[in-house]
């Protein structure tokens, strides 16, 4: 506790300079318009410069935010090597990155984000297939303060033709203007998610939902190391209310792995996006679809059930690694119902013959849930986001951990299969408009698939973001 303690003053310190910062930011409730853009539109969205004020060949930005949750004791009929501990929890979460950019030439733009992290996860980061901190790291739990360059990526801008387009500045992108017609190409390091599945209302563990459910489909086990980053190149087209974008990066080598396999010819993964943008009378609203296929030495989950039947032993998806592909596909809808509130959906699956291997363990899933703003009650600053997700898994998966085999994050030792259903809300208070204070509140029924460990689980957050873009 201490240590969670530490880490806020350090937060807190950090965040009082805001008291003290002349730097003027425009009002970017979730009202605002969707439309396409060439970055993660759901990064660092609430905190912006002007966009006129932008005019400087280089930019700095920064941004903080600390999570913490506690999690209640729960029932359990049985506990296994990788469950969700009963017991009552607390963990946190440190993050701190710096934005550099420069703009090298006409449409040319460089970026670079170093950044700190620090964190203390439940249960070691297992039992959960919707892990409850969207800021947790798959290999950082321990108490240290780690320091690392998630992104170090170029990035291309042609403008065709077109409308003018204002662009809001992010961790990875400049505030700037552009044509409705053009094409983009970006090569380095980066999350995927920056650039595939963006929203301006969800996605962002920063600010807005916190669980992995709804950080972008569940069933896209997208390229990522241990961090959630990875190296390739996307292509982005742009034709006024439409766009598509291609990308291929690269892999871990192994399941989780924080090394990279640099082999792009023969381990890799691919994805095509299509999305349109619309309106509904004046209220926007947009479609996305998306395609994803992996390559890379993966387990299967048959093969394993059957191998360790025969040899009378507990199933390791490890022992039948070989090259396969794994594909899967995701749709997602936005739509203003009102100029404050705007619903979602997300709906995805992938094969479910071969093992989990850069995001989590969800096979299926659907996800709706609506988000908004407190003009209502004259918060016009605040936000707001009720959630709630259906994770599922294949029948090989389900019969790999009746078995008794353990996943990157699951295995209870046997299974008694159900859903894992969870519930989100939050409430953003915007102190000023660079620094916020969030409530928020998780339910989950069914942690790991398993009926037999039914909860549900309760899981209380507080959130304190501070961004200067």
């Amino acid at each position: 506790m201490s240590q969670v303690k530490n880490q806020l003053c350090v937060l807190l310190v950090c965040l009082s300079s805001t008291a003290i910062c002349p730097l003027a930011y425009a009002d970017t409730s979730p009202s605002s318009t969707i439309q396409s853009t060439d970055t993660a539109t759901n990064s660092e969205s609430h905190f912006q410069f002007p966009i006129e004020a932008s005019i400087s060949p280089f930019v700095v930005g920064l941004q903080s935010t600390y999570i913490f949750q506690h999690k209640d004791a729960f029932n359990a009929a049985y506990t296994g090597p990788n469950s969700l501990l009963p017991t009552p929890e607390r963990s946190y979460t440190f993050t701190a990155t710096a934005l550099l950019g420069a703009r090298l030439w006409q449409g040319g733009e460089f970026y670079i984000t170093p950044e700190l992290y620090q964190a203390h996860g439940l249960s070691g980061l297992t039992g959960l297939a919707g892990p409850v901190n969207g800021e947790q790291q798959k290999g950082g739990s321990s108490h240290s303060l780690n320091h690392y360059i998630p992104r170090t990526f170029l990035k291309q801008t042609w403008d065709l033709s077109g409308d003018t387009v204002k662009l809001a500045p992010s961790l990875t992108q400049f505030a700037d203007t552009v044509t409705s017609k053009r094409l983009v190409v970006t090569v380095g390091t980066m999350a995927i998610t920056d650039i595939f599945d963006t929203s301006p209302t969800i996605g962002d563990p920063r600010n807005n939902f916190m669980n992995w459910s709804f950080l972008t489909y569940g069933a896209y086990d997208y390229a990522a190391d241990t961090k959630g980053y990875t190296s390739g190149i996307a292509v982005e087209y742009y034709n006024n209310d439409w766009a598509v974008r291609y990308g291929r990066f690269l892999m871990p080598k192994q399941s989780n792995g924080f090394i990279l396999d640099d082999h792009i010819q023969n381990s890799f993964g691919e994805q095509v996006e299509f999305e349109h943008d619309h309106k509904l009378g004046d209220l926007s609203g947009l479609v996305k679809v998306l395609i994803y296929r992996n390559v890379a030495n993966f387990g299967n989950y048959r093969t394993a059930v059957d191998q360790a039947a025969v040899e009378g032993v507990t199933p390791s998806i490890t022992a039948s690694q070989s090259k396969h592909t794994k594909d899967g596909v995701g749709i997602h809808i936005e739509q203003y119902v009102t100029p404050d509130i705007s619903l979602f959906t997300r709906l995805s699956t992938n094969n479910g013959k071969y093992e989990q291997w850069a995001f989590t363990e969800i096979d299926q899933q659907a996800q709706f849930g609506l988000t908004g703003n407190g003009k209502l009650w004259g918060r016009n600053n605040d936000s707001y986001g009720i959630a709630y997700a259906i994770n599922g898994l294949s029948n090989s998966h389900k019969d790999y951990l009746k078995a008794g085999g353990l996943g990157a994050f699951l295995g209870d030792g046997t299974l008694r299969y159900h859903t894992e259903d969870i519930f989100e809300a939050y409430y953003n208070i915007a102190l000023n408009n660079s620094l916020q204070l969030t409530l928020d509140y998780q339910n989950i029924a069914n942690p790991g698939y398993n009926a037999n460990r039914h909860g549900p689980v309760n899981v209380f957050g507080m959130r304190v973001h501070a961004a200067f873009f």
